[in-house]
């Protein structure tokens, strides 16, 4: 049997350990008494990656984020979630205001609130407040990328009009391009206008 270390300290094997049901349990029992969180989840395969073969950040859980609420020692977290001491202080320095700030604002309690669905309602709506922004900044783009077309769209109409008045003239006089702008060009402007004032709402 093969143990890997990876960069940050995690344990790996560097494959499938068979164990029948009481070792299993043991197994379980054991890792109990190591960590504040361990999560069972079952593979419907084999995974071949390993934590000593790669660099990854293990993403947090609700429960994870609930021991830092709980427990104020970044020594004692990091034992007991199996993390480094620097990214249990990184991240409760970006967790802890913020979702402080949200139980405020919502109205919650700590002390009478499960904290564990308090922290997965923050993190669904901080969820859906990020995939608001990406849309909303694909919105954005999109609008942006139609302004330009058109602005494109007006110099070539322009620059059509303008070749087609210098062979143009009325009483030996040159017409002024700027005096005539056609209905096609001034239709293109209003509607980069109104596409810029959909940008200012979404600003």
């Amino acid at each position: 049997m093969k143990i890997l270390i990876g960069n940050n300290g995690n344990v790996d094997f560097d494959g499938p350990v068979e164990m029948n049901q009481d070792q299993r349990e043991e197994f379980i029992n054991l890792m109990n008494s190591l960590f504040k969180v361990v999560q069972i989840k079952k593979a419907d395969q084999i995974r071949f990656d390993r934590i000593g073969d790669k660099l990854f950040m293990k993403p947090w859980e609700k429960e994870e984020y609930a021991v830092l609420l709980e427990i104020e020692d970044t020594n004692n977290v990091s034992e007991m979630l199996g993390r480094t001491w620097m990214s249990v202080d990184i991240k409760r320095g970006d967790f802890f205001p913020k979702f402080m700030l949200w139980v405020e604002m919502k109205g919650k309690s700590l002390l009478k609130d499960n904290i564990q669905d308090l922290i997965e309602d923050f993190m669904k709506e901080k969820e859906q407040e990020l995939l608001n922004k990406n849309i909303q900044r694909k919105n954005i783009t999109k609008k942006e990328k139609e302004i330009k077309r058109l602005e494109e769209l007006i110099t070539e109409k322009k620059t059509k009009r303008r070749k087609q008045l210098e062979i143009l003239k009325i009483n030996d006089k040159e017409l002024d391009i700027d005096k005539i702008v056609s209905d096609e060009i001034k239709e293109l402007e209003n509607k980069i206008e109104q596409i810029k004032l959909e940008l200012e709402s979404l600003s």
